[in-house]
């Protein structure tokens, strides 16, 4: 796991699933990185995020040769705002064979907005 900018330590916390705690002071800007994945140029690869939230949330699905924000070059799925049992789904493209990283990366507004 990464946090993204928001400099959240405990972000992202273990719960059987991955729980996100979301903040009241600021607009969310964090990843949850995936292992390395060694993917071939000219192949589809689908990633599927299964999400239940009780507000408005906001995530993209990023992915990149590293895994850091920088490195999370390409964008498998644009910014989508949900809420409820949803399921989040990208396809991914690489250009090239290599060894990636996806990411959700989650940019809620901050809670109460």
């Amino acid at each position: 796991m990464t946090p993204g900018s928001s400099l959240l330590k405990e972000a992202w916390n273990y719960s059987y699933n991955k729980l996100y705690f979301y903040s009241d002071k600021q607009k969310a800007d964090d990843y949850l990185v995936s292992p390395a994945f060694n993917l071939k140029a000219g192949h589809s690869y689908k990633v599927k995020y299964k999400i239940n939230c009780f507000r408005p949330h906001k995530a993209e699905v990023k992915f990149g040769t590293a895994a850091t924000v920088a490195g999370l070059t390409e964008t498998a799925l644009a910014e989508q705002t949900f809420k409820g049992k949803t399921t989040l789904e990208a396809t991914l493209n690489p250009a090239a064979d290599g060894v990636y990283y996806v990411a959700l990366h989650c940019l809620s507004e901050k809670a109460g907005v």
